[in-house]
């Protein structure tokens, strides 16, 4: 149930996106808006939760989450690279085949 993820929290998901964009916009504070819907005896509930996230208490974890993307992008630019050079291997001696499976 998508509810018992907000217990008492930002699900990790929410969290991290909201850590990305303080990280590249570089504000001092982001406010998460939570619409959790729920359904009991046919009837239609609708809770709104606002969450106040300060960058300088998210700090560490913004830090964190910069590393672990400059890794991701290190290995994503290599795999680009083998890609693009498969490609290119195969346009400069094999240009009659246009098989891409």
């Amino acid at each position: 149930m998508q509810k018992e993820n907000w217990k008492g929290k930002i699900p990790e998901n929410y969290y991290v996106q909201v850590l990305h964009c303080l990280m590249v916009t570089e504000y001092d504070f982001a406010v998460l808006k939570a619409q959790l819907k729920s359904v009991f005896n046919n009837e239609v509930y609708i809770q709104i939760r606002h969450y106040f996230i300060d960058r300088n208490e998210v700090e560490e974890d913004i830090e964190y989450l910069c590393r672990e993307e400059e890794k991701f992008w290190e290995i994503l630019k290599k795999e680009i690279l083998q890609v693009l050079s498969f490609l290119i291997y195969k346009i400069n001696y094999q240009p009659y085949v246009y098989s891409w499976i």
